[in-house]
């Protein structure tokens, strides 16, 4: 729908007010895809897993939801229908508590509360510390993701039986099985999970559409139809720039304004196994086989199965040659198989990285081998595209045997490292530059959540039951004064900058900042403990945009000091 001048500047006001409130902090991942913008986006630089796994843990169950990470405590929902509380350090269960169906959402940490769906058509509240029950609010068939606005009204998609978004403010939370307080309700369900810029949501629903909502007004403000059915897949929000991928029968990644639902890019490039299947169908010269045809003749005897294939190219029907993606794992590297894929593709989440952002596709389909059907498998592929333009920066693929697994897991991304995991429990972690695999390691069960960063540590969960936690300390850069001091985002294009830094001793810490004419904009001062983590929020509203100088010193109880200078954008 059309938006009005008026409408778009009114929307800009908006979220020019709330635009830093989505960032967390960075020590934690206390949302599913680590924030409510849902970049899936840790600030901080980490290095590789420095080896095995810290701790290992068996739920002894299926694990869908994804963990959140709050201090030294993990959440997670199971397919035992109760939601688990994890020590960090020790892998310990610290409680559990059950609900009245599974748990595949994945939870959301607000102030002293653990916030998830359930299957059961509720969504409860739980006090992160004892795990006592404060609240309980219906919500329908829950997958998806609970949010907070700026306003701090709990908004969540709206599921089965009913259709859109649904919202719920604190007098309403304070009601055993309250309705919303106000809702929206779309043409299908949705289990795709909002995702919140200031008073702005965004969110997915089966339709195909994907929709812009005033949470203020409790309106629409635009849709934008996709060409695939939208059922997990979260849209992710960054510099007021939505990036979504719907798959199923629509390959393209998505880059929509937050503020008019306009499409700035749609890219299909770089996509490994383009269904060309498709193509052939609609070519005067080429009849396409069925998937009862393909089944057929993977059945065949491989003798039998090319004089069949000779005799259908005499007829015209043509099996398509689909081109190899330019980055493939070893196991498809080596050989000249080629991928036929079918129709329904899964797509992950969009993972935002700083220049990139980054998508899973998942096909089902069947390998080609010397004219010879082979094998029934699926494609996973990873692709880095240009977040400004849309060009693609690199991919990787592998193909698995699990044509049951029905989901993606979505990659989590640092400033110089893109972790995801996928079939038969393959975890990695690439540059996330240049795709170099640079650290990879085989889990029990297929994976399907995804995964978290908080601290020094990666955790991961599967489909068998298992959670495991990384430490990620064998890489540059460590935990210093001189290389985890700096400013997130830079340039600064929202209302708020976070100029974070970290000391290994207790430190006097005094930051000032100038600007281009060497005048002081704003001095800050605090004291800081051994190994504390600081992040000064500056507040952007009242700042022109240019270059900015700030100069972080430190003095330690010794009497040495320690300074750094941080060279800060300001692009509004």
């Amino acid at each position: 729908m059309n938006i009005s001048k008026a409408i778009v500047r009114a929307m800009r006001a908006l979220l020019v007010a709330f635009a830093g409130f989505s960032v967390c902090i960075a020590a934690d991942w206390p949302a599913f895809r680590g924030n409510l913008a849902r970049t899936g986006y840790y600030p901080d630089p980490v290095g590789c897993p420095s080896g095995a796994p810290a701790w290992k843990l068996s739920l002894g169950c299926e694990i869908i939801s994804s963990p959140a990470v709050s201090g030294n405590m993990l959440y997670i929902g199971a397919r035992d229908s109760c939601l688990y509380a994890i020590d960090c350090g020790s892998g310990a269960v610290r409680w559990k508590k059950k609900t009245g169906g599974w748990v595949d959402a994945s939870p959301l940490i607000n102030e002293d509360r653990v916030i998830v769906g359930s299957r059961d058509s509720a969504i409860y509240l739980f006090d992160k510390r004892s795990g006592d029950i404060s609240g309980i609010v219906r919500a329908g068939t829950q997958l998806s993701s609970p949010a907070t606005t700026a306003s701090g009204t709990l908004i969540a998609g709206w599921g089965i039986p009913g259709g859109g978004i649904c919202a719920y403010g604190s007098g309403t939370l304070a009601k055993r099985l309250a309705s919303p307080e106000w809702s929206i309700p779309l043409p299908q369900f949705t289990y795709s999970s909002p995702a919140v810029y200031g008073q702005a949501v965004v969110i997915g629903a089966t339709d195909g559409k994907l929709y812009g909502i005033d949470a203020s007004n409790r309106d629409t403000m635009w849709s934008l139809q996709t060409g695939g059915i939208i059922y997990l897949s979260t849209p992710a929000i960054d510099d007021t720039i939505v990036y979504f991928a719907p798959g199923d029968e629509d390959r393209g990644i998505y880059a929509v304004s937050l503020l008019t639902g306009r499409m700035i890019w749609k890219s299909e490039t770089g996509a490994p196994g383009v269904d060309t299947t498709r193509a052939l169908a609609k070519s005067r010269l080429s009849k396409r086989l069925t998937s009862s045809d393909l089944v057929e003749l993977l059945r065949m005897s491989p003798e039998m199965r090319k004089k069949t294939i000779v005799r259908l190219r005499r007829q015209g029907i043509e099996l398509p040659r689909v081109p190899q993606p330019q980055r493939l794992g070893k196991k498809t590297a080596a050989s000249g198989r080629q991928f036929i894929p079918l129709d329904g593709m899964k797509s992950s989440s969009v993972g935002v990285g700083q220049t990139n952002v980054y998508v899973i596709q998942k096909d089902l389909g069947y390998v080609l081998t010397n004219d010879s059907l082979a094998d029934y498998q699926q494609q996973f592929t990873i692709q880095a595209l240009d977040k400004y333009t849309g060009a693609q920066a690199w991919n990787f693929s592998e193909w698995r045997k699990s044509p049951s697994l029905g989901y993606c897991s979505s990659p989590v991304v640092t400033e110089n490292m893109v972790f995801f995991g996928w079939g038969e429990g393959r975890i990695y972690g690439l540059d996330a530059h240049t795709g170099e695999k640079l650290w990879q390691d085989s889990l029990q069960g297929h994976i399907v959540s995804s995964p978290a960063i908080a601290g020094t540590r990666l955790y991961v969960a599967t489909m068998e039951g298992q959670m495991y936690a990384y430490d990620l300390t064998n890489g540059p850069p460590g935990l210093d004064f001189r290389k985890s001091t700096y400013c997130y985002p830079n340039p600064a294009r929202s209302r708020i900058a976070h100029i974070q830094v970290y000391v290994n001793d207790p430190a006097e810490c005094v930051i000032t900042c100038y600007n281009a004419a060497e005048k002081p904009v704003f001095r800050a001062s605090r004291t800081l403990a051994a190994g504390e983590k600081y992040a000064y929020d500056w507040d952007l509203s009242t700042v022109a945009n240019g270059a900015y100088i700030a100069i972080v010193k430190v003095t330690y109880a010794s009497g040495k000091t320690d300074k750094k200078v941080l060279k800060i954008g300001v692009l509004r």
